[in-house]
């Protein structure tokens, strides 16, 4: 009985050492520099199948080798424990990276489509009140042409960073095409609504203030103009061209 358990270990161990070995040079493709991340596994199973292997024998053999069996154990066991340590903080960190790379933009540090919609869907369940602006940078492919692309990006850039400093802790803001942003202001009232408006106009204006650059802004009420992602989105959306039209109309008459 005491053979078969004994056998029964070092089969899984040694089992496990092949599968991991197996998957190694697949595995450590994408991983780049931290390949050596696996040395440290495959030593310390090596040990600990070693040591597995020579307590098997030990039911026939009682000689002095068997010393080594505890020393197997416990250097495979201390190295193993320190790959899980390293590798656990390396999936951690992969993970922060994914989901950086699945909700945030990286041009501007700003959430992206994806991420700005689940934060959308979530407001919308907890069936509250909440602002949604639309804001389409106006001037992009004139800087783009004339300046270069980037300094085009740097104005993506810039306008970003003064619309979420406009914003601050009265909500969030996403960034959902190549110049366009979405922002859900949940902390605001009206008043407050207008003053962030007004005052994102004057920021962006500012960037590059020889060119004629602005930016149109469209806004939706929850509720009042709609109870869906899609329904304050069109209403947002179709404000936001009301007041490019308006704003061009004042540029052709003065």
């Amino acid at each position: 009985m005491i053979l078969l358990r004994k056998v029964v270990v070092f089969l899984f161990t040694i089992i496990f050492l092949v599968y991991v070995l197996c998957i190694k040079p697949s595995g450590t493709e994408k991983l780049k520099n931290k390949k050596y991340l696996f040395f440290p596994m495959i030593l310390g199973l090596g040990l600990i199948t070693i040591g597995t292997f020579i307590d098997m024998l030990s039911v026939f053999n009682n000689s002095k080798i068997n010393d080594i069996i505890p020393i197997c154990f416990t250097l495979g066991g201390i190295i193993f424990v320190v790959f899980t340590i390293y590798w656990t903080k390396f999936t951690a960190n992969s993970i922060t990276l994914l989901y950086k790379d699945a909700y945030y933009d990286a041009m501007t540090g700003l959430y992206n489509r994806r991420g700005i919609e689940e934060i959308f869907e979530k407001n919308i369940d907890l069936n509250e009140g909440f602002y949604v602006m639309i804001f389409d940078l106006d001037g992009t492919k004139m800087i783009n042409d004339n300046l270069g692309h980037l300094i085009g990006d740097e104005y993506i850039v810039r306008s970003a960073k003064a619309i979420s400093d406009s914003i601050r802790n009265k909500g969030v803001i996403g960034r959902i095409g190549g110049d366009e942003f979405l922002a859900l202001l949940t902390h605001a009232n009206e008043e407050e609504m207008e003053e962030i408006k007004c005052c994102i106009k004057r920021k962006v204006t500012k960037i590059f203030s020889k060119h004629d650059i602005s930016v149109s802004i469209g806004v939706s009420v929850n509720k009042q103009d709609g109870e869906s992602m899609k329904e304050l989105f069109q209403v947002a959306d179709r404000r936001m061209y009301d007041d490019k039209r308006a704003t061009n109309k004042y540029k052709r008459v003065n």
